[in-house]
């Protein structure tokens, strides 16, 4: 049965237009942003969902499997699309969003992906950060998340980026000329 989807999944993959793939994937980081905050930077961040989030890296991996052919991101550095750096940095990002993801479903008993301002401290004190007389724990911890959230963000923005300017011809034929 695997083999089966397997063949099935590189059959839609190779009779999808890119185009259209990279359009949709915009769109839905487009809508994603405009629902959950233009930036990353909001004082209770949602985890799962706009920029520089764990479904933003997810969009970022589809679009390296469907308009590139990559198995995953790190693929992309043979590519020629960014760098080793980059993708590690990316996936300590991810595990970074993930871990807090998962302490905040377990301290709130449900699913909950809002970052929310009562629960900073606590993640915080649970992933190891403590006051120092330069800085409270809990900032400590915010600033690391705002530096992964932001990387990942600089990361997609670049590879769309350079997607779309791959996928230039296509663009332009799509454009009529006066």
């Amino acid at each position: 049965i695997f083999r089966e989807m397997l063949i099935a999944r590189g059959k839609l993959i190779a009779d999808a237009d890119p185009l259209d793939l990279y359009l949709r994937i915009e769109g839905e980081i487009r809508r994603s942003s405009e629902r959950f905050g233009q930036t990353i930077y909001l004082l209770e961040p949602h985890l799962k969902e706009g920029p520089g989030s764990l479904r933003y890296i997810q969009l970022l991996t589809w679009l390296a499997k469907m308009i590139y052919g990559c198995v995953g991101l790190e693929d992309l550095p043979r590519a020629g699309l960014c760098s080793d750096e980059a993708i590690e940095e990316i996936r300590s990002g991810q595990g970074f969003l993930s871990e807090i993801r998962c302490r905040l479903h377990f301290l709130e008993g449900r699913r909950d992906d809002r970052l929310k301002f009562e629960n900073q401290a606590l993640i915080a004190g649970q992933m190891g950060y403590v006051d120092t007389p330069l800085r409270r724990g809990v900032e400590s911890f915010m600033r690391d998340y705002y530096r992964h959230a932001s990387t990942i963000d600089f990361f997609g923005r670049q590879l769309l980026a350079k997607t779309r300017i791959f996928l230039r011809p296509m663009l332009a034929g799509s454009t009529k000329r006066l």
